[in-house]
């Protein structure tokens, strides 16, 4: 190990480690491993849903194993989903189901979100009854998900599907000489949480559009406003939480949802 020209630096390369460490011996992420899951329900209930067709010999279900990105039919604009799977019928796709899957309760942003997707890509729950046509199904799974919540859902051809929260329980391997290593990398992190949690933040001052997309995601915050971020941090960047709440009027709802992220280390106000 070279010598850290300063603490940041320090901090950089300790939470680099860890990083590294992760991902050797912890490859599956918590949230892969529920959308994992979740994709395992979609497909079961995609197999009920239209059973009527998959019990005739021209029809097959494909169920896609990994996150699809595609292209809205109205914008363009890329939708990438956790779950998707199609109804064959002699190779061509007659239906599709869409799934969001979340390891946290769902709230109303979550539903706005996805519903946008839905009509960018021309979903179709109700197709003529006359064409003998299967109906496009959409999903949405999380831990919890409130009664009025749910009835939106229904209201808009959704089902919620249940779906328990993943904690990843796999162990450090047993070699004690890489045990003690992680443990000695771990606590270094733990006493040096803030700074280290910076480095690896998406700071808001400086990330490009796509980053901020990624670091506004489950707020609620608009493309639109995401463009107004990038226009005023050129002349006035943003000195903390407090400061983007007030520019932007930002409700009580995103505030705090934008202060988990700041306490968790995912977003960062530095120059």
């Amino acid at each position: 190990m070279k010598p850290a020209q300063n603490f940041r630096e320090f901090c950089q390369y300790y939470s680099g480690k860890v990083l590294e460490i992760h991902e050797r011996y912890f490859p599956e992420a918590e949230e892969q491993k529920f959308e994992g899951d979740a994709r395992e329900l979609v497909k079961a209930e995609c197999q009920k849903r239209w059973e009527k067709y998959l019990k005739q010999k021209a029809y097959t279900l494909s169920a896609f194993e990994t996150t699809q990105v595609i292209p809205g039919k109205k914008t363009g604009k890329n939708h990438a989903l956790d779950c998707y799977v199609e109804l064959l019928h002699n190779d061509r796709p007659i239906a599709r189901a869409f799934g969001e899957a979340k390891n946290y309760k769902l709230i109303v942003e979550h539903l706005d979100d996805f519903s946008s997707w839905l009509d960018d890509l021309e979903f179709n729950p109700s197709p003529s009854a006359s064409e003998n046509t299967p109906p496009d199904l959409a999903f949405m799974l999380a831990p919890l998900c409130s009664e009025r919540l749910k009835r939106k859902l229904e209201l808009q051809n959704i089902e919620f599907i249940q779906a328990d929260k993943v904690i990843d329980k796999k162990s450090t391997p047993s070699l004690t000489s890489t045990t003690s290593t992680i443990e000695k990398i771990i606590e270094t992190k733990s006493t040096l949480s803030s700074d280290t949690k910076s480095s690896t933040a998406i700071n808001i001052n400086t990330a490009n559009e796509a980053e901020l997309i990624t670091a506004f995601k489950g707020t609620g915050v608009k493309k639109t406003t995401i463009q107004k971020i990038l226009n005023n941090r050129k002349t006035n960047p943003y000195r903390d939480l407090l400061h983007i709440v007030s520019d932007l009027k930002f409700s009580d709802n995103v505030k705090a949802k934008l202060q988990e992220k700041l306490d968790n280390g995912e977003i960062s106000f530095s120059d």
